[in-house]
Parts: C-alpha cells; structure tokens; sequence
C-alpha cells in the first residue's frame, strides 16, 4: 500500500476526523496563478480553507525532504 493510502486508511478510523484527499497527480495544477484564478484551483483551494490542518504525503527518495 501507498504511504498516502496508509495515511486515509488509519485517519479514516478515527471518528473525530474527516479524511478529504487531494491527490495533485490527479489536479489541475496552473504554472502561473492568473486573476482571477480558474474554477478548479477555487474548488481546492476551498477544500484546503475549510480543512484545521492538512498533512502532505511525498515519495522518499534518497532521504531528503522536498525541501532541500
């Protein structure tokens, strides 16, 4: 199993949670952010708006964050 999979599955278990995915390989992405911005980054960026805290699940590789 994915690790992001690993994640939603114990998240999902805990009924003082609700578990709301965004998977960017499936979301359209813009290079540039014109204004006003186009419909589909409104609808997630209201998704993550409404959300008290997120966690973000990346590939390992090399044991470097993305940030470096």
């Amino acid at each position: 199993m994915a690790p992001g999979g690993w994640f939603v599955d114990h998240a999902k278990q805990r009924s003082d949670v609700v578990v709301d995915v965004i998977d960017l390989a499936d979301t359209p992405l813009p290079t540039t952010l014109p204004s006003p911005a186009p419909p589909e980054v409104v609808a997630y960026t209201k998704r993550l708006d409404a959300a008290d805290a997120f966690v973000v699940v990346t590939p390992s590789t090399t044991t470097a964050s993305p940030d470096r």
